[in-house]
């Protein structure tokens, strides 16, 4: 994932009195910041204890499905799920947990694929870029406002002050009501972005 695309909601949440750590055991780049409540733990303080503790700790965890993100989920730390790419394996199960996905663009048809498609057709099962390049698919990241949306509504569901609209509900709904139960997901607990869904 581009890095440059979390730096807003990392900003934002640095504002709001949060100390946001970027983690990972291998990062492309540095993290370029002045802000003293953003710390580049990857580069500069990582340990295998700390990546531990710190996932465990964390008032919530921000990430895709990296390997890292299980370490949260097994303390039961909320998470946020960004650029989620296997939409159909997304982790469901955490009450308190958000995600925004990946959309799909086809080259051939001009257009993003619905989620319904990428759900009934094992597109939402892929991984490998080898597989979207044959189809002449483009998984795309999430966007820095995107990315800064989930985590505004993260916190403020964390915090109590989140209220979603009837239409959010509808929202909600409409986009679990086509998942089905399979050898990943039994329950559809978490919520996907408020403002994602209303965008797409």
């Amino acid at each position: 994932s581009n890095i440059a695309n979390y730096m807003p909601a990392a900003e934002k949440l640095a504002e709001n009195g949060y100390y946001v750590l970027r983690m990972g055991a291998v990062v492309a780049q540095p993290l370029e910041t002045g802000n003293d409540r953003i710390i580049d733990y990857a580069n500069v303080a990582r340990s295998d204890f700390m990546d531990i503790y710190l996932s465990a700790k964390c008032h919530f965890f921000i990430c895709s499905s990296s390997g890292l993100d299980r370490v949260p989920m097994i303390f039961r730390r909320p998470s946020l799920y960004v650029n989620y790419l296997m939409l159909e394996l997304l982790p469901t199960w955490g009450p308190k947990d958000l995600c925004i996905p990946k959309r799909i663009w086809s080259k051939s048809e001009g257009r993003y694929l619905r989620f319904k498609e990428i759900l009934a057709s094992g597109i939402g099962r892929w991984e490998h870029k080898e597989l979207f390049d044959n189809a002449d698919l483009i998984p795309e990241e999430n966007t820095p406002d995107e990315i800064l949306a989930a985590v505004k509504e993260m916190t403020e569901r964390l915090d109590g002050t989140w209220e979603d609209t009837d239409e959010d509900e509808l929202l909600q709904r409409n986009f679990w009501s086509l998942f089905r139960q399979n050898d990943v997901n039994g329950v559809f607990l978490s919520r996907v972005g408020a403002e994602f869904l209303r965008q797409n």
